[in-house]
């Protein structure tokens, strides 16, 4: 490879340009917080805010490799564009977060075409002329090393990443913009709006799932022989689990070098990928944003008793709830909303808490896509393959048997999910192409092998 991507004493053959975005820019603010492993709760020193590029934005991606005819041990020029061609038509990751749910770009209506060779009068006449070849592009398929997974699944109930807001409501669904594009590539002048599963999230919940399994499989006891990790930060860099730690990865760290003495920082990027989840249900931004303005709208009246006045602010928010449903009943949006009140319960007396009502708008139904995850078997070292794909297969079986929520409130009974399929893909020749499926038919009839 390095006589086609270039090393110190050559230029590279592969040239790519800077790929500029289609239609305009358009941004997201998303926050994130870790869970706290004993409580189950937002860890208060774990929180964090990224600026991303919405789903549905479109970029122009051009691509050359100049083709020398000499040979090479991988097979040239032409081998090298139909290689990069075939990888971005699968998907590639770039950027951070990648293995949480951000940064995957699909190469769409691929054109890979050919100049003739500059060394024959032919080929100079077609350069002159702007005469080009096509070539073949390969249809999408599973990248040699790889492992993909699609779970197909639905909500059992209430089942959302709450963002907390102030106003006539505590809580509500997170959502992301969506751009959706029009004939000739470009986006749409309005956007759309889709609730949003973070794979941070989705991430998150697997892998607490995985270390309370390999806890017991392994008879490590949280404490021994040092005290329990409690914060997520000491979860992620247990060395007690490395199975864990081979999937989902680990965070840098400063570790003294024992050869040099210096001090570095040593981290490890997980094997497993986890997409976003976006609900197919979609909402206008414009009717999201009224939603939104609703929240802290208060009735411009003379009443001075402020308990009122807030009475009459959820009555006007429960109101545009309801046309926003009647409309999205009517697209067949296959999304429903609902204002619900929840309050604490007094310990002592087993009655409602005083001053701890609190109310959340719930989507009471909503469709949405697969869960998505992809296993790059290339990060993991020798030895480590059986026992993370093991670990894995563990964590979807319980994932399957809805012993996983996933979203907010898990611990208040929100978040379960049914799960009808679990479908995994291999590259072909891949020696764990037995397992190339659907897993949950896999485990009945095979279940000595997986043994």
């Amino acid at each position: 490879l390095e006589a086609l991507l270039g090393d110190p004493t050559r230029a590279s053959r592969l040239v790519v340009d800077d790929a500029p975005m289609i239609g305009g820019r358009v941004l997201h603010l998303r926050d994130g917080v870790g869970i706290e492993r004993r409580s189950g709760v937002a860890d208060p020193g774990v929180l964090y805010s990224r600026e991303v590029v919405v789903p549905g934005s479109r970029f122009a991606f051009r691509m050359e490799v100049n083709d020398t005819g000499a040979p090479t041990q991988s097979g040239g020029g032409r081998w090298l564009a139909q290689a990069c061609t075939k990888a971005l038509v699968s998907g590639i990751r770039v950027g951070a977060g990648t293995t949480r749910g951000l940064g995957l770009l699909v190469l769409d209506d691929a054109k890979l075409t050919a100049t003739g060779d500059l060394g024959t009068p032919e080929g100079v006449l077609d350069a002159l002329t702007g005469s080009t070849h096509a070539m073949d592009v390969d249809d999408a398929a599973v990248p040699p090393g790889v492992v993909q997974i699609r779970v197909s699944w639905v909500p059992r109930g209430t089942l959302m990443c709450g963002v907390a807001v102030e106003g006539a409501v505590d809580a509500i669904p997170q959502t992301t913009p969506a751009l959706s594009a029009r004939k000739d590539g470009t986006p749409q002048d309005g956007h759309e709006v889709r609730l949003l599963l973070p794979g941070s999230g989705i991430k998150g919940a697997l892998r607490a799932r995985a270390e309370v399994i390999a806890r017991t499989v392994l008879g490590v006891k949280p404490g021994e022989p040092r005290r329990s990790p409690t914060t997520v930060m000491e979860a992620c860099a247990d060395d007690d689990l490395p199975d864990v730690k081979a999937l989902f990865g680990a965070p840098a760290r400063s570790e003294r070098d024992p050869a040099s003495g210096d001090r570095e920082q040593r981290g490890r990027r997980g094997a497993l990928l986890i997409d976003d989840v976006l609900s197919t249900s979609v909402v206008e931004a414009s009717r999201w944003d009224a939603l939104r303005t609703a929240l802290l709208a208060l009735p411009k009246s003379g009443r001075a008793d402020e308990d009122e006045r807030k009475a009459h602010q959820r009555l006007a928010f429960r109101e545009v709830v309801a046309a926003l449903n009647s409309q999205l009943a009517e697209e067949g949006a296959g999304l429903e909303l609902a204002v619900v009140d929840h309050v604490a319960v007094d310990r002592w007396t087993g009655g409602a808490a005083a001053s701890r009502l609190f109310a959340a708008t719930e989507p009471t139904s909503c469709v949405w896509e697969p869960l998505t995850l992809e296993l790059d078997l290339a990060r993991l070292e020798e030895g480590e393959v059986s026992g993370a794909i093991a670990l894995l297969l563990l964590v979807l079986r319980d994932l399957a048997t809805g012993w996983i929520p996933l979203g907010k409130g898990t611990r208040r009974g929100w978040g379960d999910v049914e799960v009808s399929s679990i479908d995994i893909r291999l590259d072909d020749g891949s020696e764990w192409a037995w397992l190339e499926g659907d897993l949950l038919r896999l485990t009945k009839e095979k279940t000595a092998e997986l043994d």
